[in-house]
């Protein structure tokens, strides 16, 4: 009966050799030191590479076994001591064997070697390294290539998700550690079945046994029970059942062989397997060359695992003007909870931000919608009442916003991928102001009483004159005339104006949503470029993931997010821990 134990000490002992070792690996707990030194020997020609790197070509980024490497501290990093890196694997690896050997890793799993790379890059900034963005101008030109002008929407937010992935995996969860050396998994692997096994082998005897002996739990035989409880005529009292027995044990095997296939499945169906599969796969030619390792690396490199996915592609939703809220019982428990609605991101919304983000580097600033939009709403929107935070014109807007949809929603025809991509972000947006203050650039206790003042004022004129549901043709008209004769608060009153000049745009109501996504993609990317929060960005990366931190990690990829707030971190970084 020691088996049991020896397999709890021997995963213990594992689990603190594993974690003992990732501190020290240059792989994991002191990778962004090297990755800033390596980046900086690559930035200045001194490592010795064989092709010519264009945006085109992917640049030399590490990916794995960098404990193969002799380094040396330097003051900004550690520095690279030998020149030949034949043992490490790198991205332009990858890519080459792609382009030559048609059965090798498929073009989804070189984007996740991709993600697997910008992951190490985002990990600097994370480990607050203040660093020169000329240091990752020739990652950041692959990557504009590669995601912004040579990819669809789809690519963009999974290649970033899946970089998300990483990082949440690194800072949360104890899987990366079990990769600081390449045997360790496959170590755990066995103790997890020889545990479940011994799990099963256990409850099949203990049934085995119950079945041919008698079924009570107790038996008091006349030798040990005094005769007043004996039964007349009787040699022996039972009682008890053995089905209580044989019921908790069942449970307790059930739930240790689900914590086990649990932690199999994760080494089985994870992207840090599957890009050490790949890696594993570029470094020995062998592999390459066997059809039979071909197909179980391709095999594995397919298999997928629903509990393993950290991006559920959704953005939270929440809106002032709720003129017909849901009746069903999920709306009334969130309602209830204080808890944002939550929809699938939709493909108009992708396109939208994607496209800013593309304006954004073109520009380096915020385009503000259309020509036409400016025109006759430009002094409304930044200029009127004193200057206005980002809080202050996200509510006016989304409040003009919503004040269109009430227009449109009359018309009964399909809706525009304008329409989708406006209602969808500014809904975001006040979300953003109402539940995630800390992501704007403006101070977080201030952006949530301005919400609740606007909130509060919005219910009570609401709650006085309802917009009546019966004359639809005019819902629009008297929304307006209500939020300008009876708001108190300057921003219902802006917002009411605002809208009522989109509902008489000249150019009719379809340029007025396209306005309005422009607008609304262009103020989320100019909202996440600004916000350079690491410390909310990792509360949002730990629950999931936020659009708003999806786009900052993007931009800071491609060279688009500003630093200012980063200027108080050290030069030399601070501890990462694993």
């Amino acid at each position: 009966m020691l088996l049991p134990y020896v397999l709890i000490l021997a995963k213990m002992l594992l689990k603190y050799y594993a974690w003992y070792m990732a501190r020290r690996s240059l792989a994991l707990g002191s990778n962004p030191r090297l990755i800033v030194g390596y980046m900086e020997q690559l930035q200045d020609g001194v490592l010795n590479c064989t092709e010519l790197v264009s945006e085109h070509v992917p640049p030399p980024l590490i990916l794995m076994k960098e404990d193969t490497l002799l380094v040396e501290k330097q003051p900004h990093g550690y520095s690279l001591t030998r020149m030949n890196n034949n043992g490490l694997v790198t991205l332009d690896r990858v890519w080459q064997l792609n382009v030559t050997l048609k059965s090798g890793p498929t073009t989804q799993h070189k984007d996740l070697c991709l993600s697997f790379a910008m992951f190490k890059l985002l990990r600097c900034r994370f480990a607050r390294y203040k660093v020169s963005e000329a240091i990752f101008a020739k990652a950041n030109n692959f990557i504009c290539h590669v995601l912004l002008e040579d990819s669809d929407d789809e690519r963009v937010f999974g290649v970033i998700a899946h970089e998300l992935s990483f990082l949440n995996d690194y800072y949360y969860t104890s899987l990366p550690v079990s990769y600081s050396k390449s045997w360790l998994p496959i170590v755990s692997t066995c103790i997890s079945l020889l545990s479940i096994g011994y799990c099963l082998l256990v409850t099949n005897n203990f049934i085995m046994e119950s079945q041919s002996s008698e079924s009570e739990q107790i038996t008091c035989s006349e030798f040990h029970c005094d005769p007043p409880y004996m039964p007349q005529g009787g040699s022996s009292l039972q009682f008890g059942a053995l089905l209580f027995d044989q019921m908790s044990l069942s449970l307790l095997v059930a739930l240790v062989v689900l914590v086990e296939a649990r932690e199999i499945m994760s080494y089985i169906c994870s992207n840090w397997t599957k890009v050490a599969l790949t890696c594993h796969y570029v470094s020995h030619t062998s592999w390459q060359q066997s059809p039979v390792i071909r197909k179980c690396v391709g095999l594995l490199l397919r298999t997928r695992c629903k509990f393993m996915v950290h991006w559920e592609d959704k953005m939270n939703q929440s809106s002032i003007l709720v003129l017909r809220p849901r009746r069903n019982l999920v709306a009334l428990l969130r309602h209830l909870l204080h808890l944002p609605d939550q929809k699938k991101v939709p493909r108009p919304v992708k396109a939208a931000v994607v496209d800013a983000v593309r304006r954004y580097k073109r520009t380096g600033r915020q385009t503000n919608g259309a020509t036409h939009m400016q025109l006759h709403v430009n002094n409304l929107l930044w200029t009127s009442q004193g200057t206005k935070g980002t809080a202050d014109v996200i509510l006016v807007c989304h409040v003009a916003t919503s004040i269109l949809e009430v227009r449109s929603r009359r018309q009964n025809k399909p809706l525009s991928n304008h329409e989708i991509a406006a209602t969808h972000i500014s809904q975001y947006c006040a979300y953003l102001d109402a539940y995630c203050p800390e992501l704007l650039p403006d101070d977080a206790a201030w952006c949530r009483s301005l919400y609740k003042a606007v909130n509060k004022d919005a219910a009570r004129v609401l709650r006085s004159d309802r917009v009546s549901p019966a004359t639809p043709e005019a819902e629009d008209q008297q929304l307006v005339k209500l939020l300008s004769e009876q708001s108190k608060h300057h921003v219902l009153k802006d917002g009411a104006e605002l809208g009522r000049l989109l509902t008489e745009l000249p150019e009719g109501e379809e340029v007025a949503w396209k306005a309005l996504a422009e607008f609304w993609s262009d103020t989320l990317v100019s909202v996440a470029a600004a916000c350079d929060n690491i410390d909310e960005h990792a509360e949002a990366v730990a629950r999931g993931g936020e659009l708003v931190t999806l786009l900052w990690a993007l931009l800071a990829h491609v060279g688009s997010v500003d630093d200012d707030t980063a200027d108080a971190a050290a030069t030399h970084g601070a501890p990462d821990a694993v």
